[in-house]
Formats: structure tokens, sequence, C-alpha cells
């Protein structure tokens, strides 16, 4: 007689859960514990066939359903599960890889992409020193595209990785192509516009921190206000003493925010208004000519036009009384 509970149970016995080195590789580091935990059950499942959804995966883990169905929704979008019918269906991250790693190829092929022997070593430098030797197949053909689309040296390239690592956030590869696009629309090539951009952005962060505290916010400026401070440094070329000229506005709103001043320097810049001194001039001249016109506008009693009234009029009053 077969006892199919007992069969089951000496399988599981016996059987391994393999978890791919891809896998590990390019995302665990990144990963809330509570989502590695549902992705290696959902591995265990899938090694029976057994159907992955929400109930089996609380109960089994003994976890909320709110933190399962927030780990589905991190497995899709980082494209390791898709959904069909209400179930969660693994991807092969190992096929998925393959694909694209020869995919790459064949646009390298096609575009006549060439990695040379300076750029080569560099890469083996990242892979040593960022990656413990273990980079994710993934980075080389994105580093290569990277390479090839924004020109850059070798030398920007290692400090990409390595502010990346500084920052830990080595795991996330969309926010480091972010990071190397946004480089690359700041004209960044060399090593030396590089550094000069650092440059720039530290003193965008010692301004941030001096207007947050003229304007009394208690706090540091979000990314979106410290977007348009760098505006005003790196695009219009302004100085802490010019962004102060605006700031001395601050008594004329209730709740001081950076869009407001923002509107002031923009118009100040569109006026080509380059310094204190050009702007100090243009304010004394708007003055002036305020008080000019207020002088010559016409008092109302010079505008009152007096009625006149003859002799028999005047008679006729008397008469009456």
């Amino acid at each position: 007689m077969e006892v199919r509970g007992f069969n089951l149970a000496k399988k599981m016995l016996y059987s391994d859960t393999p978890v791919p080195d891809i896998f590990i590789s390019q995302h665990i580091s990144q990963m809330n514990s509570d989502y590695f935990k549902v992705y290696i059950y959902c591995l265990f499942l899938d090694g029976y066939n057994k159907t992955i959804n929400e109930n089996t995966i609380a109960s089994g883990l003994n976890m909320s359903k709110e933190t399962v169905k927030d780990a589905f929704a991190y497995f899709i979008e980082q494209n390791l599960a898709t959904v069909d019918h209400d179930a969660l269906v693994l991807v092969d991250v190992k096929d998925t890889q393959i694909h694209k790693f020869f995919e790459d190829k064949q646009d390298t092929k096609n575009t006549g992409m060439r990695i040379s022997k300076e750029q080569e070593t560099v890469i083996r430098a990242i892979n040593n020193e960022f990656f413990q030797g273990v980079m994710g197949i993934s980075w080389y053909s994105d580093i290569g595209t990277w390479f090839e689309k924004y020109k850059f040296d070798t030398d920007v390239m290692y400090q990409l990785f390595h502010m990346c690592y500084e920052r830990n956030v080595l795991s996330n590869n969309s926010y480091i192509s972010k990071v190397a696009e946004d480089w690359s629309s700041r004209n960044i090539r060399t090593d030396f516009d590089l550094q000069s951009y650092f440059k720039s952005r530290t003193k965008v962060a010692k301004i941030s921190d001096r207007i947050s505290k003229k304007l009394r916010l208690y706090r540091n400026l979000t990314e979106y206000e410290e977007k348009t401070v760098e505006k005003w440094i790196m695009d219009y070329g302004y100085d802490f003493d010019v962004i102060d000229l605006a700031l001395r506005n601050v008594s004329k709103i209730t709740n001081p925010n950076i869009n407001y001043f923002d509107k002031i320097i923009t118009d100040w810049y569109n006026k080509n208004l380059k310094d204190c001194q050009a702007i100090q001039e243009m304010e004394v001249t708007k003055k002036s000519e305020k008080t000019n016109d207020y002088k010559n506008k016409p008092s109302q009693m010079e505008n009152f036009t007096q009625r006149k009234y003859d002799k028999d009029f005047l008679e006729s009053l008397y008469e009456e009384l």
C-alpha cells in the first residue's frame, strides 16, 4: 500500500531547493528580509509544482497577507515573477540572463561596439573591488553600453561604481544607470569634468544648508528643492549673495517655499541680470519709476471741477431766508 504523505515527506528529506547564483549576485543584497523568505518559499513550492498564491505563502511562513502582497509586487517589478490567473509564476532568472547576454552580444556585433584593453582593465577592477570578483553577467554588457553611449573615460566609469558603492546602492542597477545618464547630460566625459561637477555639488550642498537656515525650515531641503538650488548655481551661475537678495523677500509670504524664490531668481536670469549690482540697480530704477508715476499722477482736488453759480441764483437763496 502506497502512503502518499509518507512518500512526499521522504522525498522532501532527500531533496534540495536550488537558488540561482545570478539571483544571489544581483538581487539578494537589495532585497527586504521578508521578501527573501517569500522568494525562497516560492522556489520551494515551485519545486513541487504547487500553486503559489498569497494564502499559501502567508500560512506557510506565518506572515501577513499584506507583506506577501508587497513581496509579490516587488518580484514583478524586479522581473523575478509574473502573475497568471491570480497565481505567481517565477521567472527563470538564469534563462533570462542567458538570452540577454546573447542579445547584447548580437547588438555588439551589429553596432560594431568594441571594448578596449583599458576598458577591460577597469571592468576587472570594478568586478574585483566592488563585487568581490563575482559581478553578475549583466553588468558586463551594461558597462560596455555605457562606455559606448556616454563616451566615459575609464576613470569616470570607475568613479561611478565607487560612488554607488559608498552610498550602498551598488545592487540597484536602475539607480546606477540614472546616475550615468545624469552625468552624461551634464557633459561629463573625463575625470576633470567629473571633479568640476563634484565641486559644484559640494557648493550646492553648502548653499542649500544656508538657505534652509535662512528660511528657518529646521530640515534639509528635499531632493526636488535641492534640484532647484542646483539650477540657480550650476545653470544660472549665481552665488549665494544673489540668492540671498531673493531670500530677503521672505517677510512677504506666510509660508516661505523654494518655488516662490525660484520665480524671482528665474526672472532675474531671464532679464540677464548677472550679479547683485545689476539686480540692485534694477530695483532702484523700478522704485524711482514708481515714485515718478506717483508724483505725476494728478490729485483728486485737481480733477475736481468747481460748479459756477450765477448772481440771480445766489440772490434767490437769500430771498427765501
